[in-house]
């Protein structure tokens, strides 16, 4: 896989989270958010870590639907802190980026066409800045506010 299909790939990504995030809020699916009970940048950090092996694991080629999974899980966190939640997909694309490189490099370390460890800079470099987004944006995300459901969509909310 190319630099420019994993570019398409990113936004795939990106679009089935926001995809997962409106179709579990409109339809009000109940799934519950993933928590750790602890802080929102530890549960992140462990996030970005799970969403990092599985892409190196399916060579990023399934991370699509790990975004849309997160996405309708994560769709009832949306009332409580929208911008945080959305600001979450940064980090996961960052260290799912790292890993569908990890993955094909390694894939092509098997067959002996490529050294995994050539690119292991690049592949560190990424991690890293995927780390240290997942902690600036938990720390970041206890800051936003939530939205007022009833004031904002009460034809949510009306009596009959």
């Amino acid at each position: 896989m190319n630099k420019k299909n994993q570019l398409i790939l990113l936004l795939l990504n990106a679009s089935l989270f926001f995809a997962g995030l409106g179709i579990g809020s409109l339809f009000n699916l109940g799934l519950s958010p993933f928590s750790l009970h602890t802080h929102p940048a530890i549960e992140l950090v462990f996030l970005s870590v799970v969403f990092f092996a599985l892409s190196t694991l399916f060579s990023g080629l399934a991370s699509p639907i790990f975004f849309l999974y997160f996405g309708l899980i994560s769709s009832k966190a949306i009332p409580t802190n929208p911008i945080g939640m959305s600001l979450a997909i940064i980090p996961l694309a960052i260290v799912s980026f790292a890993g569908s490189l990890t993955g094909k490099f390694a894939a092509l370390d098997l067959e002996e066409k490529e050294n995994l460890f050539d690119h292991k800079k690049e592949i560190l470099m990424l991690f890293a800045a995927g780390m240290i987004a997942a902690v600036v944006v938990g720390f970041l995300a206890a800051f936003f506010a939530g939205i007022d459901q009833t004031k904002y969509f009460p034809f949510l909310y009306a009596s009959n």
